[in-house]
């Protein structure tokens, strides 16, 4: 068929053999043999393969201009026509609490691991203050002490898992290790180490399903000064997961806290120095932003400003999956095709957006080969129940394949 009034109409395989073999019989007779088992059909089975493999080149050429149906390299070249590349893939971040004497130096690039050797990178070079306070079971202010009852204090420091990809987003309270990988030692005077919430945003690089919405969000929503536009450009930023803005445009602070005039960026994954950078660009002037980060960056005259926002909480969820199978069950990739499924619809959701239980049934019937499913899912691995969980408005609800079992059922 190929380009026609209403687009490109790809030939398949068997119509376009049908067609050859019919010239052939036009030009030689009707009673030409044109089956595989005789000469003239085994010629026409050559030419057929051929033309079939020019009309899936002029079908990826017609489409390759277009965003939504963008393939692979063709994808690329459209993304950066508008200055959007696709994210390749990056490390976890995460706050480290350090606890330790008084006037300790934290050198930029200091490493923690967890126990089974996930190596994290300090970005920033921290000293630790006077003497910490914390509560104690009455509620009351009490100074922060180690072991033998010395007075110590506290320190907060983003790092960087030292290897890109999934594998960095550990959880909250596993980061305990003094030294990295190399086998050198703690700093003197450093106490204790741990990571009060999981780390975030270690991603491999970007899916072609995820560039995709991507570009076409850049396309809709430019990065200018709106809060789908700052929304767009931080969402650039390599490491970014998601944000969410949301402004106060009143001259009362709001509900949430918000002072008036100002807008109130959440992010989850990038870097604190990259993100501040974007919402910079994007914030129209005053740029009042509000949050418990707080960065410095420089204008095109070099003068200093202060970048405000916050870091949004990411939750892992955890999904058992029970499946009965038929004959038409992949064995070998079914259970990855399966746990896809589920991340694909996962990654649909936005900050405070509950995981519906009932859609997750609508991505695993995608799946070929299965003749029953059962669904358990949950923020707690040993309590998971059937039904929706939800998420407060400035969490992502999370999952991972390593957060996804599937059981297969012979009964």
């Amino acid at each position: 068929m190929g380009l026609t009034d209403k687009g490109f109409d790809r030939e398949e395989l068997d119509d376009i053999r049908e067609g050859v073999n019919q010239r052939f019989k036009e030009a030689l007779g009707d009673s030409l043999a044109t089956d595989d088992a005789h000469r003239f059909g085994q010629f026409a089975g050559a030419i057929s393969v051929g033309k079939n493999l020019v009309e899936q080149l002029a079908e990826l050429t017609y489409n390759s201009p277009y965003t939504l149906r963008g393939r692979d390299q063709d994808l690329d070249i459209s993304g950066s026509d508008i200055g959007v590349s696709r994210k390749p893939a990056t490390a976890a971040t995460v706050y480290l609490q350090i606890d330790a004497d008084p006037d300790t130096v934290i050198p930029e690039g200091t490493q923690y691991s967890t126990a089974d050797g996930v190596v994290f990178n300090t970005l920033d070079e921290v000293k630790v203050p006077g003497v910490a306070t914390v509560k104690d079971d009455t509620g009351a202010d009490v100074p922060l002490t180690d072991d033998d009852g010395n007075e110590i204090g506290r320190v907060t420091v983003q790092a960087q898992a030292n290897e890109p990809g999934v594998s960095g987003n550990v959880g909250a309270g596993t980061i305990t290790d003094e030294g990295g990988s190399d086998g050198t030692e703690g700093i003197a005077g450093v106490v204790r180490v741990t990571n009060p919430e999981a780390a975030t945003g270690g991603e491999e690089i970007e899916s072609e399903v995820n560039y995709r919405a991507r570009i076409f969000e850049n396309k809709l929503s430019k990065s200018d000064s709106t809060e789908d536009g700052i929304k767009t450009k931080v969402e650039n930023v390599t490491g970014v997961i998601q944000c969410k803005v949301t402004a106060n445009d009143e001259l009362t602070t709001d509900a949430d806290g918000n002072p008036p005039k100002t807008t109130h960026v959440y992010v989850i994954g990038g870097s604190d120095q990259d993100v501040a950078e974007a919402i910079f660009h994007a914030a129209g002037l005053p740029g009042h932003t509000y949050g418990e980060v707080s960065k410095t960056v420089l204008n095109a005259s070099g003068q200093e400003r202060t970048v405000n926002f916050s870091r949004a909480k990411q939750q892992t969820l955890y999904v058992q999956i029970h499946i009965k199978t038929t004959d038409g069950f992949d064995t070998d990739n079914g259970i990855t095709d399966l746990k896809n499924k589920v991340i694909e619809y996962d990654r649909t959701l936005n900050m405070g957006d509950p995981l519906l239980y009932s859609k997750l049934f609508e991505y695993l019937w995608q799946v070929s080969g299965l003749s029953s499913i059962d669904v358990t899912v949950g923020t707690d691995k040993a309590a998971l129940t059937l039904g929706n969980v939800t998420v407060d408005a400035y969490t992502l609800a999370y999952i991972t394949a390593d957060d996804i079992e599937v059981i297969v059922d012979d009964g």
